[in-house]
């Protein structure tokens, strides 16, 4: 790991890594992306992350 990242990414659910991703393929050096654990223990990022709540059976008020 760089002793100064130029960038430091917190979390490497699908935002953090698709960012990580973004700023390497647009020439940025010295990203780091920083997780608290593994991401298969944790499940990494959902649709929970942002406050989005998705129905998953059928309701007579939201037909």
């Amino acid at each position: 790991m760089a002793a100064n990242p130029r960038v430091a990414i917190i979390g490497a659910g699908i935002v953090g890594c698709s960012l990580a991703d973004e700023l390497v393929m647009r020439g940025w050096s010295d990203v780091v992306v920083i997780e608290q654990g593994p991401l298969f223990a944790t499940g990494g990022s959902t649709s929970h992350a942002p406050g989005l709540v998705f129905q998953t059976n059928g309701s007579k008020t939201m037909a």
